[in-house]
């Protein structure tokens, strides 16, 4: 029997989870699935009155009459219901959805803001209340999440109950609450986020309240439906580059400019020998480097040869001038 606690505050997370054996010896996967939010089938006062509501929403995998992903409000479920005048329940949004998605089946189911009250024997409260379990190849695992679980009225202590599947929560005199009940087979996995199992109120008519209450299952199995191939493995890149990667010796165009013109001034140079060589070099590495900006390389040469010129020509004449006054 497990204790439950008063005066705590916070969230309670149950995510054991429990894990089937794999698929089949031969690699066989055919998913199937289901999940709904919501079932109850509970007598009270006889029988005279009672709670009963059929799986619902419910998803189920192959989706068949039923969609693979359905929400609801706590409303549109409690609609026709015969419900004890002293019971209540009340619902927020519901949700249910299996589908498979790449190479893997999975099936959720939640309910919102639960709040459950059956005459005076029964509370049970949660903010969120969710299940939900994966097929894979390699077999199927599962879990639920409780958030703010109440019991009559106080919350689960949850050293107790934390990733233990299957945490049974004696009520007395009406039965027990199972949280995060996992049930596994050969090929797959149901889980029930909260199963509430009544029995006889001790000291009063057996018949006053019995019944099955079962909040957000969640149901796997990698046998029972179409087969499904594994997803292929990513393939290794083939070829070669288009581009071959460089040697790190710089670009393969030699640049232009200084180095042609040493170049050709080595060329001219073997060619015509002599000081013609070395000049013809030196002036053609210089027009090589000022081609680029429309310059003449002869420019300098001519002006400094204009101003040798003026020079002889003013020592020429001074020395005329000299013989002429002797």
């Amino acid at each position: 029997m497990l204790p439950l606690v008063g005066g705590l505050t916070g969230a309670l997370a149950l995510t054991g989870m429990a894990v089937a054996p794999a698929a089949n010896a031969t690699g066989d996967f055919a998913p199937t699935g289901s999940a709904f939010a919501i079932k109850s089938e509970v007598s009270l006062l006889n029988g005279t009155v009672g709670l009963k509501i059929a799986p619902q929403p419910k998803a189920s995998y192959p989706a068949g009459a039923d969609k693979s992903l359905i929400k609801v409000t706590g409303q549109d479920v409690l609609k026709g219901t015969n419900i004890a005048p002293n019971s209540k329940l009340e619902l927020g949004v519901l949700n249910a959805s299996s589908d498979l998605k790449d190479g893997k089946l999975k099936s959720e189911a939640s309910v919102a803001d639960l709040k459950l009250k059956l005459e005076d024997v029964l509370k049970l409260s949660a903010k969120l209340v969710e299940a939900h379990c994966v097929a894979t190849p390699q077999g199927v695992k599962g879990g639920s999440n409780l958030v703010d679980l109440k019991v009559g009225g106080q919350l689960i202590d949850a050293d107790a109950v934390v990733a233990n599947p299957n945490t049974v929560v004696e009520v007395k005199g009406v039965g027990k609450v199972i949280l995060n009940e996992q049930k596994e087979t050969e090929d797959g996995l149901t889980v029930n986020a909260i199963h509430v199992k009544l029995n006889a109120v001790e000291g009063v008519a057996p018949d006053v309240v019995k019944g099955d209450i079962i909040i957000s299952q969640a149901k796997c199995s990698t046998k029972g439906g179409p087969s499904v191939e594994p997803s292929p493995e990513p393939s290794e890149p083939s070829g070669n580059p288009s581009t071959p990667p460089s040697d790190g010796n710089g670009p393969s165009t030699p640049p232009a400019g200084g180095d042609n013109g040493g170049n050709n001034g080595g060329n001219n140079g073997g060619d015509n020998g002599g000081n013609n060589g070395g000049d013809n070099g030196g002036n053609n590495g210089q027009n090589s480097d000022l081609a680029k900006t429309g310059a003449n390389g002869l420019l300098p040469i001519a002006g400094a040869a204009a101003g040798l010129l003026a020079v002889g020509g003013g020592a020429l004449y001074l020395a005329r001038r000299r013989k002429a006054n002797a």
